[in-house]
């Protein structure tokens, strides 16, 4: 954790790899990275750790706190 992920590549790869898109997509960060400009046809669960509540949320998908123990 702590930035610099970039999730495009992800989105990319199920573009350009899967016939159909998938159900869903289910994403564990912290949210510091690049997200892709275009959203997605499937929704998508950002399953945030070690965060606050208040963060920057991405501009598409919904996000739910991951408790993590230290």
């Amino acid at each position: 954790g702590g930035g610099g992920t970039d999730f495009r590549p992800v989105f990319k790869w199920i573009e350009d790899n899967m016939e159909n898109p998938p159900k869903s997509l289910v994403y564990l960060t912290d949210l510091l990275g690049r997200f892709p400009k275009e959203s997605p046809d499937y929704p998508v669960l950002w399953g945030v750790y070690n965060r606050g509540e208040e963060y920057d949320k991405p501009h598409f998908g919904e996000c739910i706190t991951v408790e993590v123990e230290q």
